[in-house]
């Protein structure tokens, strides 16, 4: 396995690949420090899950592309949405002038900023614990609507490989006509900023019964002028 080119531009599913490159390794390290945040497991060791390597990437893809876009000049309001999101807060506390935080995934259907307020929005662990795709959908409406024009949201999301449509009990795993729907549809005119790969080729898979999903990274772009 050889790591993807363009790696802080890729709208795709995750991959064991990914992790062997050797930016995003150093992100994850330095994301994940031992010293900083002891109660978590170091990044590489073996008894690291497939769902914490996914949660990791997760993060690590987002971060990556908020600095490799310039979005993070010390003077950016930024907004991080979902629980475990510790990790990306403290990272980004040292590089933004105001940082916030929603770690309820309820929190994003109803964000009580005004319209604009951040350069750069990260948000993982979310759409998939709302449970029902219209509420999918009215999260990436709100998100769209407190991300200033110019900047950049990365989302992630829950990716159904196998099993019906929604998911197992509690969990909202979307295909690839619903992600769109959700995230890409009418009334959002951020733009994707890559053609989404779907293409993975040993993504980072977690199962329950029928079911098998993995992660999808969204790099969305709001345009100056809309």
């Amino acid at each position: 396995m050889t790591p993807r080119r363009d790696l802080q531009l890729r709208c795709a599913l995750s991959d064991r690949a990914d992790l062997r490159d050797g930016r995003l390794r150093a992100l994850i390290k330095e994301v994940y420090s031992p010293k900083t945040m002891s109660w978590r497991l170091p990044f590489g060791r073996r008894s690291a899950s497939d769902a914490e390597q996914r949660s990791r990437w997760e993060v690590a893809m987002a971060l990556y592309a908020f600095h490799r876009l310039g979005v993070l000049d010390g003077k950016a309001a930024a907004l991080v949405v979902g629980p475990q999101s510790g990790p990306a807060v403290d990272w980004l506390s040292a590089r933004t002038d105001r940082l916030r935080s929603l770690q309820d995934p309820v929190s994003a259907l109803a964000i009580d900023e005004e319209e604009g307020s951040f350069g750069a929005i990260q948000c993982s662990r979310t759409i998939e614990r709302l449970g029902e795709r219209d509420e999918a959908r009215r999260a990436c409406l709100e998100l769209h609507r407190v991300l200033r024009p110019g900047g950049v949201a990365a989302l992630s999301a829950s990716f159904r490989l196998e099993g019906p449509a929604p998911g197992p009990p509690g969990l909202l795993l979307l295909d690839e006509p619903e992600l769109r729907a959700a995230a890409l549809g009418e009334g959002l005119t951020w733009a994707i900023a890559s053609p989404l790969d779907l293409s993975a080729s040993h993504p980072l898979m977690e199962r329950r019964g029928r079911h098998a999903w993995t992660s999808v990274h969204l790099l969305l772009v709001k345009p100056l002028f809309h």
